[in-house]
């Protein structure tokens, strides 16, 4: 299984969790799988999986798309099956558009609103999810890494920076230690975070290549 993420001191992280269910599934008649959430949140260790082990993706040709700024003018897939690692500009949406009205099957891991997704619905089958809206995965992986936590502490960070594995393993290696709550209090002691929204970068982005089911993603 592909790690989540490693933190310094700590034994390796645990191994995937399906906490959308993805991996059960019916997932043959999707046209578009987006899954929307914060970085480090798990939507690309999420794809690598359904490529790996869902009977819909894996052992079939694909390309990778990766942005940002992907210039989708350019692009021409020779697979039917696409990745689409990250979607971050409005415009990203005209290139999904474009790869559906083409006839292919797209994996999308997405930092806009789950709604963009969603619309999509009205013309192609759709499933969009967020994958950081889960306190209970948090505390499913501080488990495992064999850290001291409360639920109420998990739930304070979910709400301020969403349920992202990245936060988890920033705070725990800024202490140094296993102690979840006393990690936080510190953090907050020391650090101040300011949370401004993403413009998106300029330039092109012309990446598109072969993607083995294998590659890393998180």
């Amino acid at each position: 299984m592909t790690a989540l993420a490693q933190s310094g001191g700590f034994p390796e992280a645990p191994g995937f969790d399906d906490h959308l269910g993805l991996l059960s599934r019916d997932l043959s008649g999707v046209r578009l799988l987006a899954l929307h959430g914060v970085s480090g949140s798990g939507k690309s260790t999420a794809i690598v999986q359904l490529l790996e082990a869902h009977p819909a993706f894996r052992d079939r040709p694909v390309n990778r798309v990766i942005g940002p700024c992907i210039d989708w003018r350019r692009l021409e897939p020779s697979a039917e099956l696409v990745v689409v690692d990250e979607c971050r500009a409005p415009q990203d949406l005209r290139g999904l558009v474009r790869l559906l009205r083409r006839g292919h099957r797209v994996l999308a891991a997405s930092h806009l609103p789950l709604w963009t997704s969603v619309a999509l619905g009205l013309a192609w089958p759709v499933l969009a999810l967020a994958t950081d809206r889960d306190p209970a995965k948090i505390e499913r992986y501080l488990a495992a890494l064999g850290a001291d936590f409360s639920a109420e502490r998990v739930r304070a960070l979910c709400a301020r920076f969403g349920a992202t594995y990245a936060w988890v393993d920033l705070i725990l290696d800024f202490d140094g230690g296993r102690d979840f709550d006393r990690a936080c209090e510190r953090f907050e002691r020391c650090c101040r975070v300011e949370i401004t929204p993403r413009r998106p970068a300029r330039g092109r982005s012309r990446s598109l290549r072969p993607l083995r089911s294998g590659s890393p993603g998180r």
